[in-house]
């Protein structure tokens, strides 16, 4: 019992870093990470209209995405063997969600822990 206590009491402390990992890493977060593969994929210059619509989207979708989980899946992709184009952003999105889930899956379970422990 009081372990139980002493935990919740760590977890109660270390829930605020927890949430902050789990933010969304924003738009200027998503072109950081992809921007590198655009030389390594040989993806051809566009006009400035055509860089904003193929930004947003993949901005649209990852950019709700903790910034951990986008880093580890632009990496998974890049050292899938199959990867021979740039990502779409449906199946890098599927990368990522898969390194997001571990994140909001501990976000859940502090939260749930924290919501029945007494005060």
């Amino acid at each position: 019992m009081k372990r139980d206590r002493a935990a919740v009491a760590e977890l109660r402390a270390r829930y605020p870093a927890l949430l902050a990992h789990a933010q969304p890493c924003g738009a200027r977060a998503v072109i950081e990470a992809l921007a590198p593969l655009l030389t390594l994929y040989g993806v051809p210059d566009r006009s400035e209209a055509e860089w904003k619509t193929f930004w947003s989207l993949y901005a649209e979708p990852l950019s709700a995405q903790p910034l951990e989980a986008l880093r580890a899946g632009v990496a998974d992709y890049v050292q899938d063997g199959t990867s021979e184009f740039f990502p779409k952003p449906g199946p890098l999105l599927a990368h990522v969600k898969r390194r997001a889930a571990p994140i909001v899956i501990a976000c859940r379970r502090a939260e749930r822990v924290l919501a029945e422990a007494p005060a």
